[in-house]
C-alpha cells in the first residue's frame, strides 16, 4: 500500500476562518508532514477574521453558493488532483457531492465525512417526523466510506443511526502551541479566580445558562465584592442579548466580553487564567 496517500479536503471557506480549527489545522499539519494535500474552500461570499493567510499553495478558494456550481468545482478538483482520499466538513447537502462530484471511467476516491458538532436544531422533531428524518440521515452516510469526528456521540446524532465505519479523531488543534502558565512558586492552593469562554456567542448555545450560574455563584460573597471574573471571548448573534443580559444581572464587574481574537494570539491569553 502506498503510505504518500493524496488527500482533498473540501471545507467551508474562507480557509482559516476563526472557529473552523480542523479545517485548516489538519491539511496545514499533512502538508508539513510530507503528503500531498489541496484544499477546495467554497464559500457563498466573503468573510473577515481569517485566522491563516489564505496564500497556500496548496489551498484553492471559490465563491460559490449554488449545489451544482460547487460540485463543479469539486468535480473538476478531483479530475486534476486525483486523490485518493476526499476529506469532508459537513456543507450544506454534503451528502450529494460524492454522486455529483464521482467521474466514470477512473479510479474512484475514497470520502470520508468529518463531523465537528452534532446537528444545531431550536426546538425538537416532532415525534411523526422521526421515522422519516432516520431513513434521511441513513441515506445521507451512504456515499461515504468512513465517518469521523472528535466527538463521537456528535457523530451519532447527525446521523441518528451509523452504520458507516466511525472513528474519533483530534480537535484539530496543537496543543504544543499554547503558552505555558508559569508558577508563580507559591502556595498551590491560591483560590481559582479567572475564568474564561472560547467560542462561538450563539444563541444555540444557550450561554444565558452560564450567566445565571455566574450570577448563583457571586450571590455568595458580599456585596461589591468581585470574588471573581469571566471572560469570553468569540462573537456571535447571542452578543447583543447576553451584553443585556449580563446588566441586568448586575454581573458588569464579573463579566467581559472581550470580543474575537486569532488563534495564536488566543493561545498566549490563555495562560493568564485558573
Amino acid at each position: 500500500m502506498r503510505f504518500n496517500k493524496s488527500i482533498l479536503f473540501i471545507s467551508r471557506g474562507p480557509y482559516g476562518t476563526l472557529g473552523m480549527n480542523a479545517s485548516y489545522m489538519f491539511p496545514k499539519i499533512l502538508h508539513e508532514k510530507g503528503l500531498t494535500v489541496k484544499v477546495i474552500a467554497v464559500n457563498s461570499h466573503q468573510t473577515v477574521g481569517k485566522v491563516l493567510a489564505s496564500d497556500l499553495s496548496y489551498v484553492s478558494e471559490h465563491i460559490a453558493s449554488r449545489l451544482l456550481d460547487r460540485a463543479a468545482l469539486i468535480r473538476n478538483a478531483i479530475a486534476e488532483f486525483k486523490p485518493d482520499i476526499i476529506h469532508m466538513f459537513p456543507l450544506p447537502y454534503f451528502h450529494f457531492y460524492p454522486y455529483l462530484c464521482s467521474l466514470f471511467g477512473s479510479q474512484k476516491p475514497k470520502w470520508l465525512i468529518d463531523v465537528r458538532s452534532p446537528p444545531l436544531r431550536d426546538n425538537p422533531l416532532p415525534a411523526v417526523l422521526k421515522p422519516l428524518d432516520l431513513i434521511r440521515n441513513v441515506c445521507r452516510q451512504t456515499g461515504f466510506s468512513v465517518i469521523t469526528s472528535h466527538v463521537l456521540q456528535s457523530a451519532k446524532e447527525q446521523f441518528a443511526y451509523v452504520y458507516k465505519p466511525l472513528y474519533e479523531v483530534c480537535l484539530g488543534v496543537d496543543f504544543d502551541n499554547i503558552k505555558k502558565k508559569e508558577s508563580s512558586g507559591q502556595n498551590s492552593n491560591l483560590p481559582v479566580s479567572k475564568f474564561v469562554y472560547t467560542g462561538s456567542i450563539a444563541k444555540i448555545r444557550c450561554l444565558e445558562t452560564l450567566l445565571f450560574g455566574i450570577q448563583k455563584a457571586s450571590l455568595n460573597f458580599s456585596p461589591g465584592a468581585m470574588p471573581f471574573s469571566v471572560d469570553f471571548w468569540g462573537d456571535g448573534n447571542a452578543l447583543k442579548d447576553l451584553k443585556k443580559l449580563t446588566r441586568e444581572l448586575q454581573l458588569e464587574k464579573i463579566v467581559n466580553f472581550k470580543g474575537i481574537i486569532n488563534q495564536s494570539a488566543l493561545f498566549d491569553t490563555l495562560c493568564q487564567y485558573d
